[in-house]
């Protein structure tokens, strides 16, 4: 019979230690899902602003995107929405709509309206890779 191997009992390979904590460094760190902010959005794209639609159960409002990630979205609305609120969002990224369910984050009265943050609810796989390559676009236009 052999004996069951202990994991913790393996040194670690010699300049490839794994045997330490990663700790955050800033306060960007701290965020789940790397944004792309309107300015981002705006030079990948050749635009000012993307418009958005958002449905609840009650009505349609529009708005402004103002950042996105594959984890959700920050949008800009002239009406407020509960924390927690179901609801569905959609806009177009040059030729690509996006359509996805969502839940209220949450909710943030500026001067010109209220910026709502969006957490994206079962995304489709595909729009999530999509929105993950414009971050490596971002990134490598400009990186020359």
């Amino acid at each position: 019979m052999e004996k069951k191997v202990n994991w913790d009992s393996i040194p670690s390979l010699e300049g490839l230690e794994v045997d330490w904590d990663y700790e955050k460094k800033n306060v960007r760190d701290k965020r789940a899902f790397v944004r792309l902010d309107l300015n981002d959005m705006g030079q990948l794209f050749e635009v000012n602003e993307i418009p958005v639609k958002v449905a609840t159960v009650q009505r349609v409002l529009q708005g402004t995107l103002l950042d996105l990630s594959t984890g959700g979205a920050a949008v800009l609305l002239n009406t407020s929405l509960d924390q927690g609120q179901a609801l569905k969002i959609g806009f177009i990224l040059n030729t690509v709509r996006v359509l996805a369910k969502g839940q209220v984050r949450h909710v943030q009265h500026l001067e010109q309206g209220y910026k709502l943050g969006i957490q994206f609810v079962d995304l489709d796989p595909k729009i999530g890779e999509f929105i993950g390559g414009l971050y490596a676009s971002k990134v490598f236009r400009h990186a020359y």
